[in-house]
């Protein structure tokens, strides 16, 4: 029904293989580089103003709006102007740390945000295993939250951030 599926893990599993020869994005990335992956996607979809503007202003609150005293971003402008300034989140670094050419991190970028030519946007979801966040906790599950959150993810149908379930054994 026209989803596309972006990977990204180290290793090619058979699910991959299978969403990728029905015409999906794997980004074969070097382990442990998530979150600099999620930062350089995050980066272009902020350069080129496709986040959701209308579920940001919205849904997402700044300083003003909550008032538990934890780190975090006041709101959709301050998160821009430190994504814009994070040398990490460049995409000629990401490529380099990622090990994913900038081809394919700009093309995921622009398959989960960039408006269509009549305007409408692309429903983006997001799930992660638990894996995402045994390896670097806050960082990633944070990145991967803010890149979902300024796509529109969020509790709307077709565009959710989540967990993938199942317990190892």
């Amino acid at each position: 029904r026209g989803m596309k599926v972006i990977s990204f893990v180290p290793r090619k599993t058979a699910g991959i293989a299978y969403a990728e020869k029905m015409g999906g994005l794997y980004l074969e990335i070097n382990p442990g580089t998530d979150t600099i992956l999620n930062y350089a996607l995050a980066r272009i979809i902020v350069e080129n103003n496709w986040q959701d503007a209308e579920f940001v202003d919205k849904w997402i609150n700044n300083r003003t709006e909550n008032d538990r005293e934890v780190f975090q971003a006041d709101g959709y402008d301050d998160f821009k102007r430190w994504i814009l300034d994070n040398r990490y989140a460049e995409l000629a670094v990401a490529e380099d740390i990622t090990g994913i050419p900038r081809e394919k991190i700009q093309l995921a970028a622009e398959w989960l945000a960039k408006p269509r030519a009549d305007g409408s946007r692309p429903k983006t979801s997001f799930g992660f295993e638990k894996g995402l966040y045994w390896s670097n906790n806050y960082l990633n599950t944070a990145s991967i939250t803010a890149l979902g959150l300024i796509c529109g993810a969020g509790n709307r149908p077709g565009q959710v951030i989540s967990r993938f379930g199942g317990h190892q054994r």
